[in-house]
């Protein structure tokens, strides 16, 4: 007999992606989940990395892409579109 107030673990969730990853059905988030938050684990906890220098080479390395990514454009004679 099932009571009328009980709903899933997965409804819960939200019973969309975020449900999804938590609960392994998409295999493939969770790996990535996973794997992220043991890579940040190791920077932060064992390794001795700040999260501001992350933060600052994260925003570096982004400016850095957009600056290559403008100047393709520019050789390669396509619009660059900014938004």
């Amino acid at each position: 007999m099932v009571e009328p107030n009980r709903i899933s673990v997965h409804r819960a969730l939200g019973a969309g992606l975020v449900a999804d990853v938590l609960l392994w059905k998409n295999w493939r988030g969770g790996v990535a989940v996973l794997s992220s938050a043991t890579t940040l684990w190791y920077l932060f906890e064992r390794a001795g990395y700040n999260f501001l220098s992350f933060v600052a080479n994260v925003i570096l390395l982004l400016v850095v892409i957009l600056f290559l990514w403008a100047k393709a454009a520019n050789l390669l004679n396509r619009c660059f579109t900014s938004s």
